[in-house]
């Protein structure tokens, strides 16, 4: 590319975002400025004569939490990053058990729900998604199951209207992220993003599997039906796999379930 541009990734967590920016990055001259998880965008002097690549996260604006997307809807390329709901779920479920002080850095606390996530690789038929995610929001403090199953469905149905307003923008599957089959993406950002999706160190406790179908290994029957209502018109609408038919013989690695809480953890308790 002759002009530089300026790109943005949306995508709310657990979608790759971080491994998308460090695909593109490599591609994109040593001036280029970074904006990494800003949620506001501010012109600054140059930046009209370099390129400029951001990532946002994508999250429901609650009193709390006021981004200003509109902010970025200035650049020249948009890419929003989406993913299977239902691997979305897993990876959030493992990724909400780092965040919450009261789980990491209690050892009871820590050590009951290591031991439900032990089970469940031992038995993955035994154990529901949803009684995991009841688990982890009941000893982190979280809001009751309803009241966040009601949080999520408020979430969704916010994502897709925030792609209602957007105008010249790309819509990136995290699964294409994965088998590395970003042809259209290089076409519509006029460059061939030649990065390894290799997240620095700094980053490393994100990514997890790097793998995508794995919530066939995880669901249940009770799962599948209490989660379809909320994530249908989502995968509707991005046209995912409608059945949900989970492996008769599920497996689950521990090295992306139990291991990992392990690995986040600490990490999380040496960095206190």
């Amino acid at each position: 590319m002759k002009n530089p541009i300026k790109i943005v990734i949306f995508g709310q967590y657990k979608t790759g975002t971080t491994a998308l920016f460090y695909k593109i990055r490599p591609s994109l001259p040593e001036n280029c400025r970074e904006l990494f998880e800003q949620t506001v965008y501010k012109e600054e002097s140059g930046d009209n004569n370099r390129y400029v690549l951001a990532k946002t996260i994508l999250g429901l604006p609650t009193p709390d939490f006021n981004p200003d997307y509109y902010s970025f809807f200035c650049f020249d390329k948009k890419l929003l990053l989406i993913r299977d709901p239902r691997d979305w779920l897993i990876s959030s479920l493992l990724f909400l058990i780092q965040q919450e002080r009261n789980i990491w850095a209690n050892d009871a606390n820590l050590n009951y729900l290591i031991g439900l996530f032990e089970e469940k690789e031992k038995n993955p038929h035994a154990i529901s998604v949803r009684s995991l995610l009841e688990a982890v929001i009941t000893t982190g403090n979280f809001p009751p199951l309803m009241h966040t199953m009601k949080y999520l469905e408020d979430r969704f149905a916010w994502l897709l209207s925030f792609e209602l307003l957007l105008e010249d923008y790309l819509v990136v599957r995290y699964e294409d992220l994965v088998d590395d089959t970003l042809g259209e993406m290089d076409q519509y950002l006029g460059l061939t993003s030649k990065g390894e999706a290799i997240v620095p160190e700094v980053y490393s406790h994100v990514p997890r599997t790097k793998h995508y179908g794995n919530w066939r290994h995880w669901f249940v029957k009770e799962d599948c039906d209490f989660f379809r209502p909320l994530f249908q018109p989502y995968i509707k609408h991005y046209s995912y796999p409608s059945a949900w038919e989970i492996s008769e013989n599920p497996a689950i690695n521990p090295e992306h379930c139990s291991a990992y809480i392990r690995r986040v953890t600490a990490r999380r308790r040496r960095e206190l």
